[in-house]
């Protein structure tokens, strides 16, 4: 960032600005137009892409012009090619933010996500915004900003006040008859509102949890083997022989085949409970309520295959198993970040045979299914609660305004110091169905509700009640001459449909900002908002913690100690996974004994900085009965602490890769590799067998690829745990890859090892043994793997667009359709993959394959 440069155009937060900040004007300076006021350079949960990818993302903010057309502004990370990547023609008002991801997918098109071609280094780098001329740097952070943390963003901080915000105290009144000659009196600033009654935000009531999920029956009139296929046919009518929609409390169904978990099955839409139907796709959605931010996990026995999508904005979860299977269970931990409504979207599918579906949920990570799941949706029984607006009611007011009067009336009072700080004001909203809105006695808004409103007004018509969800973001602005120093009204006056509607809300936010900034310095935001106005931030990071013992295995027990530099540091440690937080966890005063399996995640806190980077320590305790085992054969050990192996990567695995230095190689002799690991389960129509085939990431301390080298086999993050069961000499693939790399022509590079897999808590004893398999590259563009060109997306003529490209011969992945070649052969995208690939690269890919078809079978 440009060291002494004011700009004054940094919002600092309004506290400190009234306080400590005399000099600042709420002016923009000549040439001021566009800010970063924030990114993020390590994105591990954040927000998430269209693609589901936690990408490093770059917030522009439009402090001061009316509107600025991004087209033709340049954002760079190299400060000698300032021109790196250029923004498509996007209008940004003023007071509005903009997210572009940093993710290297470099797509650059008006009305989509927008993608940089580079992404952040974490460790630190430069980053500009330059204006169109190509030259003229409107912002940097130079030479470098600040190595980076997870999940913790870094930026300017901005002067938000938050006027009125959700659970703030309210006073309310459902108006009767003798009200009807006040008019709109009661939205004033003096008005007594004494007798009122009062309670926290949101005002409402709901039974739309009553009303359950909303599903979708399709019977298919094609052959549905896959999740891809599903979702084709849930797009595409012409794929559908009849439709069948009905409301379910929970997802409990069956047809034939396997009972699942629960009982009280009820039949698919459409069906009868015995009577077998194939090729069929079922799509179920709803607002799910989770009261409790942690770990969750979600699970799902079906047969065949589904997808699972949870959102929460900016958030995003996702669990899935694409392929067919007999009735099976599919378990995902999600670390929930905040309690309330997450939209809820379940598409499962049927091939032939059996077919069913559960879907069911507990609190904490869990493994396997046990006696803590509940159906969602199952309220009576423990499961989690359903509904569109429940989430949002901090008041329920159904007993005195259902059936008594579509109308309700409710006044928030706050306090501001000086509004003439203030530059912008903004209103959100939350409503189901109408509302009137007033500050200080006079109408700044309204929607879905007459002109005037009287004391028994009905909304104009029934809103829809999932819209209640959505914050409807009204510029205040130009009232801003209505606010006053002292004590100030929001008024809100609240409309059913009618007086029997079961669902009514009014909730609003009501926020001030700033427009005076001073670019001198960059804060850490421990908690991000992307697209919104950043908090006051810290000036610095917390130190990290030491540890006595390095991760690994062990027999006897021992105590750790951890150390931190900072004297009046506090450290904090968890046990069970999640992250330590001011809140959660446990203060370190003493050595911890270790006489177990166990996760150790600990966090340095020191006054007026940032909460330190989270440090991880595994140990894997031995069984006796392991202690002897020994091999001619590699070792490798992989501890899942209990949570178990999914379908998508669980963080917190300790792998010990054992190679063998002599002719016998023993559980306890020194690991080549001893560290973090990502393991999930690989393949499709092999998951059915007795042995299953593993996905392997290797990874740093944050989570992040490392490149290991692993058994005599460059380094690399990305591996597979091969094990042979269809091929009882376990040789034959083996072989095979050896052949082709005997003769000059590249094959996955592979070793032998024999396994420990602990899915359980507890040491690691000798059922923990899974057998003999083959350590495995995993196919990928690397100079020591695949050697090939990286294509980038202005890679679209001759000699460039020649390559390289890699293509498979495989199912689908979700989302995709791939493409057919002249002799009918079903091709996938692998390198770049198809959200990637460019139309002209496509198509000069396809031709090749066409060409060389044409002359192998000419």
């Amino acid at each position: 960032m440009r060291s002494g440069k004011s700009l004054r155009v940094v919002l600092l937060s309004l506290l400190v600005l009234l306080l400590a900040s005399a000099n600042a004007t709420p002016a923009c300076d000549a040439g001021v137009e566009l800010l970063i006021t924030e990114f993020m350079a390590l994105n591990e949960g954040t927000v998430a892409d269209e693609d589901a990818g936690y990408s490093d993302w770059i917030e522009l903010y439009n402090p001061c012009l009316a509107s600025v057309d991004l087209g033709g502004w340049y954002l760079t990370d190299d400060a000698a090619l300032l021109t790196k990547w250029q923004f498509p023609s996007v209008a940004l008002g003023r007071g509005e933010f903009l997210l572009v991801f940093a993710s290297g997918k470099d797509r650059a098109v008006a009305g989509s996500q927008l993608h940089t071609n580079f992404q952040l280094a974490s460790v630190g780098e430069y980053l500009a915004l330059v204006k169109p001329d190509g030259t003229t740097i409107a912002q940097e952070f130079a030479p470098a900003f600040p190595p980076q943390l997870a999940d913790v963003s870094y930026g300017l901080p901005q002067a938000k006040a938050d006027l009125v915000s959700p659970g703030d105290t309210t006073s309310y009144r459902v108006p009767t008859i003798a009200d009807s000659g006040i008019g709109t009196l009661w939205t004033g600033s003096t008005w007594d509102d004494s007798s009122w009654a009062t309670g926290p935000t949101g005002l409402g009531y709901t039974t739309s949890g009553a009303s359950g999920f909303d599903v979708t029956f399709y019977k298919a009139n094609v052959t549905v083997g896959s999740l891809a296929t599903a979702e084709g046919v849930i797009a595409d009518p012409i794929t559908q022989s009849y439709t069948v929609s009905e409301t379910a409390q929970v997802i409990n169904y069956l047809n034939t085949g396997g009972v699942g978990h629960f009982g009280g099955d009820s039949p698919f839409p459409g069906t009868t409970i015995g009577q077998d139907v194939n090729d069929f796709v079922v799509q179920a959605t709803a607002n799910v309520l989770i009261p409790t931010a942690g770990l969750w996990t979600f699970g799902v026995n079906s047969d065949d295959g589904f997808g699972l999508d949870l959102t929460r904005q900016p958030h995003f979860f996702e669990m899935s198993y694409p392929g067919t299977r007999a009735a099976s269970d599919t378990l995902a931990v999600f670390d929930i970040p905040e309690p309330g409504g997450y939209s809820l979207r379940l598409v499962s599918f049927d091939r032939g045979g059996g077919s069913s579906v559960e879907l069911f949920a507990a609190p904490g990570g869990h493994s396997s299914y046990n006696s803590n799941f509940k159906l969602v949706g199952d309220t009576a029984g423990g499961g989690l609660p359903l509904g569109a607006i429940g989430a949002q009611i901090g008041t329920d007011v159904q007993s005195v305004m259902q059936d008594v009067n579509t109308t309700l009336w409710s006044r928030i009072e706050f306090s501001l110091a000086n509004p003439s700080l203030l530059a912008l004001l903004t209103l959100n909203m939350f409503y189901e169905d109408g509302f009137v809105a007033y500050l200080n006695g006079t109408e700044v808004a309204i929607d879905n509700a007459p002109s005037p409103a009287f004391w028994n007004s009905v909304s104009l018509v029934d809103r829809p009640v999932e819209n209640a969800g959505i914050s409807e973001i009204i510029d205040l602005t130009a009232e801003l001459y209505l606010l006053v120093p002292g004590t100030n009204v929001l008024a809100l006056h609240g409309l059913n449909e009618s007086v029997s509607d079961g669902d009514f809300l009014v909730l609003a936010e009501l926020d001030g900002a700033e427009e005076t900034v001073d670019t001198g310095s960059g804060n850490f935001f421990v908690t991000a908002t992307p697209g919104s106005y950043n908090n006051g931030g810290f000036p610095g990071v917390s130190g990290i913690p030491f540890f006595s013992h390095a991760s690994g295995s062990f027999l006897d027990p021992f105590l750790l100690s951890i150390f931190a530099v900072a004297p009046d540091a506090v450290i904090r440690y968890t046990t069970n996974g999640s992250e330590p937080t001011a809140t959660n966890g446990t203060d370190y005063v003493a050595p911890i004994s270790i006489d177990n399996s166990i996760r150790i995640r600990a966090r340095v806190f020191e006054p007026g900085f940032a909460p330190g980077p989270v440090h991880t320590r595994l140990y894997t305790m031995l069984d006796a009965d392991v202690t002897d085992f020994d091999s001619n054969l590699p070792i490798v050990v992989v501890n899942t602490f209990g949570v178990g192996v999914g379908s998508s990567f669980f963080t917190l695995n300790l792998i010990s890769v054992i190679p063998k230095v002599s002719d016998r190689v023993s559980i306890l002799d020194p690991a080549q590799f001893e560290g973090l690991a990502g393991l999930k389960l690989r393949g499709s129509s092999s998951t059915r067998f007795p042995k299953k085939q593993y996905a392997l990431e290797t990874w740093d301390p944050n989570f992040q690829d490392l490149d290991v080298a692993l058994l005599d086999m460059p380094a690399e993050s990305d591996w597979i745990l091969y094990g042979p069961y269809s091929d009882k000499s376990l040789m034959r693939n083996v072989l095979s890859y050896q052949w082709s790399n005997d003769i000059g022509r590249y094959a996955v590079r592979t070793q032998f090892v024999e396994l420990f897999l602990q899915t359980g808590s507890g040491a690691v004893n000798s059922s923990d043994y899974v057998g003999v398999y083959a350590l495995t590259e995993k196919i990928k563009r690397n100079p020591n793997r695949v050697p090939i060109t990286q294509l980038e997306s202005h890679h679209d003529a001759e000699p460039e667009i020649t390559g390289g490209y890699m293509l498979k011969k495989d199912r689908l992945d979700p989302g995709d359709s791939g493409f057919r070649t002249s002799r009918n052969y079903l091709l996938a995208y692998v390198d770049p993959k198809e959200e990637e690939i460019t139309a002209p690269q496509a198509a000069w890919i396809k031709g090749y394959v066409n060409d060389f078809e044409a002359a192998l079978y000419g």
